[in-house]
């Protein structure tokens, strides 16, 4: 999955954001998956972020170990901001095995989400929420 914003990098996460599309990398529409995320990711946003039991904190640090040379670090980056913890696969894979402990997400929301970008491949573009763009 890659999430881009208008300038093609990752949007920062302290500014609020919106999907302009989500498209799939074969090209085919993905209009449900943008319409459906939408209101997803707001929620994410203004919500308290996720937290993991013990045991996935374990697993996600076993799964960025291979590419990154502080787990731990890479973990804590990984959770640090939710509307991009809520793409991130393994996250979505530990909440539906009961190893989140908080989550702005219901398991049917993350097994959607999951299901959705496992089959697709999604590439979804950010950019400043309307309402909230920064001005000047």
């Amino acid at each position: 999955v890659a999430i881009v914003s208008d300038e093609g990098t990752l949007m920062p996460p302290d500014i609020p954001v919106a999907v302009l599309s989500a498209g799939r990398i074969d090209g085919s529409s993905s209009e449900e998956f943008a319409a459906r995320v939408g209101p997803l990711l707001e929620r994410v946003r203004t919500s308290a972020p996720f937290e993991l039991d013990r045991e996935g904190r374990i697993l996600l640090e076993g799964e960025l170990a291979a590419d990154s040379g502080d787990p731990a670090a890479s973990a804590d980056a990984v959770l640090a901001f939710p509307t991009r913890t809520m793409f991130d696969e393994t996250v979505l894979r530990l909440q539906l095995a009961g190893h989140v402990t908080r989550s702005p997400l219901t398991d049917e929301e993350a097994r959607w989400l999951l299901e959705h970008l496992e089959a697709s491949r999604v590439v979804t573009y950010l950019l400043p929420a309307p309402a909230e763009a920064p001005t000047g």
